[in-house]
């Protein structure tokens, strides 16, 4: 199973709660993610957000959008 961190802004509740994102500790999340799902409604990115996309990037890891297409029904797969 692929492990994937959810980034975004809480301002997205509703598409936190689709997506099953359960806790707050998304930098050692990232560490053990394959790839972060950035929940970027409208193309909204936040301070926080936009940290822990960069952090990610320095480790190398697969970064996606909601903004590209909402979630995928095998985004876990």
């Amino acid at each position: 199973m692929r492990v994937i961190t959810l980034c975004g802004s809480t301002k997205f509740k509703d598409q936190f709660e689709q997506a099953e994102l359960l806790g707050n500790l998304h930098f050692r999340k990232i560490d053990i993610s394959d790839e972060i799902f950035v929940i970027d409604v409208g193309g909204y990115i936040g301070n926080s957000t936009k940290k822990e996309i960069k952090y990610a990037e320095e480790k190398g890891k697969a970064i996606r959008y909601y903004s590209n297409g909402g979630i995928p029904s095998k985004v876990f797969n």
